[in-house]
């Protein structure tokens, strides 16, 4: 499930850059970061305990054509 808070956004990331990121991580959770479309995700592992970690990955989204 997912979590959001704040205005809608369209935003596309390259499939395999995700699926490498994410099986890079060894936690259940993450918090991504987004501000704008255009602008880097920051994907932050949430541990057990509920605190973030100081691991960070960032992701930069590909240009949606409308």
């Amino acid at each position: 499930p997912v979590n959001y808070t704040g205005e809608p956004m369209a935003i596309g990331f390259k499939s395999s850059n995700l699926t490498e990121m994410l099986c890079g991580m060894t936690c259940e959770n993450i918090v991504m970061g987004l501000s704008t479309p255009d602008r880097a995700a920051v994907f932050t592992p949430v541990e057990e305990d509920g605190g973030e970690t100081e691991t960070l990955f960032l992701a930069m989204p590909m240009r949606l054509d409308a």
